[in-house]
């Protein structure tokens, strides 16, 4: 069409295009409309380029090997070889943010759709073609839904908001693959004066290795298929409720884990660690009722002799102990002060309570004793992969809840993730606190 009026496609000068303002109105059209054409196309190829390489960097490949773009944060950087460099996010900084994202079908339904949109879709069926492609996507190669990265993130920030551990300032790790080895200070290096020509006091750093195993943290939930079609805040629901779940969790094996197979190595079980144990304060033999802030202030000035910043650090207790506290009154009837060093951690709001703070533990003859937690929070290091893994049965039983039987679902849920304490001296763990 265009030589047929004089213009050269293969010439690049102004007095060759302008013959385009002269082309007569069907043949302009028929210009006009394959140009748009043409723009379109190329578009489409940019989309569907960008979609295909964020979706290679984005989405584990069999056997482990983890070639994606990883979420980064501001906090210590670790080097996963091969390039792979990401830091840790502390608190207030959003997983989901710096989530890379493939922009496909799955991911553009899961921002329609929520977390609980999508499980109430795998549970009861997607509605229409479009929902079923897109979720075909999300199939595991090992079975089980791979739920998209954009939720992903937020479901795991929202986790990370309820988990007290995270909200005290534990920095969030995203790793690469079920294992990750983590350089340790175990001894601290020393510094000296010297003379001129004299020799320089050795005083070596020990620097040992430390091991995150990516542990499985999972969750069932079982609801009735009526329930399910016919609550419109069903979905809410579930989002809620395995989030609630996972974020329990999290504090209570952050605090408690016992280090076995199945669960990470929580922060009271390093007490008496060979190597870099946590502090361990007693309020008495047998335990005692506190009548002051004094042994909170103690354990504070105990991490600080080894160089913590308890300018940021933080307590958590049982909602019990917090109770206690929060009564204590001075010689005139008055609330009681805290000490300057515990006023400035509630200042700070960094003065937390939990329902997975035991009060149930044996110090001594006391049975119904307590324990509070106060450290330097941004020395716990969690490290999660931040693929979470939803499934769903309609033959599985949960809790004697059987879902063929009753005309339900179960939902199971899982990610993998393991905590790291990078120097235990800054933390202590005050026992015994009775009511």
């Amino acid at each position: 069409v265009l030589k047929a009026h004089g213009v050269d496609p293969n010439r690049d000068d102004e007095a060759n295009w302008s013959r385009l303002d002269r082309l007569p109105p069907k043949a302009a059209k028929h210009f006009d409309d394959a140009t748009a054409e043409i723009e379109r196309l190329d578009a489409e190829i940019a989309r569907k380029e960008k979609s295909m390489n964020s979706a290679r960097h984005a989405r584990p490949v069999d056997g482990g090997d983890f070639h994606r773009a990883m979420p980064t944060g501001t906090g210590p950087a670790f080097d996963f070889g091969g390039g792979n460099i990401t830091r840790s996010l502390r608190k207030g900084e959003a997983l989901a943010a710096a989530m890379p994202t493939a922009q496909t079908d799955l991911e553009h339904l899961g921002s329609e759709l929520g977390l609980g949109g999508l499980v109430k879709a795998l549970a009861v069926g997607p509605r229409n073609a479009s929902e079923t492609k897109a979720m075909a996507e999300g199939v595991g190669s090992a079975g089980g839904f791979l739920v998209p990265n954009n939720l992903s993130g937020l479901f795991i920030d929202l986790a990370r908001a309820q988990a007290r551990v995270l909200e005290a300032g534990a920095q969030t790790l995203p790793i690469y693959n079920g294992n990750l080895s983590i350089a340790k200070l175990l001894g601290d290096p020393t510094a000296s004066w010297k003379n001129e020509n004299a020799d320089i006091s050795d005083s070596a750093a020990t620097i040992g290795r430390i091991e995150m195993v990516a542990r499985t943290l999972a969750c069932t939930i079982p609801i009735s298929i009526e329930l399910l079609e016919d609550a419109p805040n069903a979905a809410a629901v579930i989002q809620n409720a395995l989030v609630q779940r996972m974020a329990l969790q999290i504090d209570k094996a952050a605090l408690y884990g016992d280090g076995t197979e199945a669960a990470p190595r929580g922060l009271k079980s390093r007490i008496g660690d060979a190597t870099d144990p946590v502090n361990s304060i007693l309020m008495a033999t047998n335990g005692a009722v506190p009548t002051s802030y004094s042994q909170f202030s103690q354990a504070l000035s105990v991490i600080e002799g080894y160089n913590a910043d308890t300018a940021n650090a933080a307590m958590i207790l049982s909602p019990r102990t917090a109770g206690t506290l929060d009564r204590l009154v001075d010689t005139l009837g008055q609330p009681m002060r805290p000490a300057p060093s515990v006023q400035r951690v509630i200042d700070g709001g960094r003065f937390l309570s939990t329902n997975q703070v035991s009060d149930a533990n044996l110090v001594g003859s006391g049975t119904d004793c307590s324990d509070a937690f106060i450290g330097d929070f941004s020395k716990l290091l969690w490290g999660v992969n931040t693929q979470l893994t939803v499934e769903v049965t309609r033959e599985g039983t949960s809790s004697g809840y059987n879902a063929f039987r009753q005309l339900g679902i179960v939902i199971r849920a899982y990610i993998r993730c393991d905590f790291h304490v990078s120097q235990g001296r800054h933390f202590a763990v005050l026992q015994g606190i009775k009511v």
